[in-house]
């Protein structure tokens, strides 16, 4: 499995950068290794449509962090648990008259309901998390993002000359 870009420490991604033949060997990006290193499994591929220039190589390719996808998930987790409940409690031999009667509207209230805060709140944060990549090869930055419309911004490594972290507490601690 490839590092991830967060995971390596400053001095090792900035080694890979400037010493590519530090001990790590990148096989060629061909279809069949996708520019991964030789100990590496063939679970990382990087994206499909990448336009490398002759002599360039991907060092990494990775995603956003999966954090700001825990909102959305615990609230597609809340709105079907609370679907099946409501669910569950108008099926009950229990359940009141009144709820009995309306029960073959309300059934299919509740699952409309439940797939338009699917819809409209999950799955919008998750198909944005998955369509955005970072590619890091020996020559610049690649920032991939769009899931219907494509937007890419290059960054030639040769026009960095500073490089700053920000980590909070909660960002230390994932370490």
């Amino acid at each position: 499995m490839a590092v991830p870009l967060n995971w390596l420490p400053m001095a090792d991604w900035w080694s890979l950068i400037l010493k590519p033949d530090s001990g790590r060997q990148l096989l060629p990006p061909t279809s069949s290794t996708c520019g991964r290193w030789k100990h590496e499994q063939a679970i990382h591929r990087i994206p499909v449509r990448m336009r490398l220039q002759p002599g360039e190589q991907v060092i990494v390719s990775a995603r956003p962090h999966a954090g700001p996808l825990a909102g959305p998930v615990l609230l597609a987790a809340a709105a079907c648990a609370a679907g099946g409940f409501v669910l569950g409690y108008l099926g009950r031999d229990s359940a009141p008259a009144e709820l009995v009667d309306w029960a073959p509207v309300l059934g299919p209230a509740v699952v409309l309901l439940v797939l338009l805060v699917l819809l409209r709140f999950s799955l919008p944060a998750v198909l944005r998390w998955n369509a955005t990549r970072y590619v890091l090869t020996n020559r610049r930055m690649i920032h991939r993002r769009g899931v219907l419309r494509r937007r890419e911004h290059d960054l030639p490594l040769a026009s960095v000359y500073q490089l700053e972290a920000r980590q909070g507490i909660l960002q230390r601690m994932q370490r």
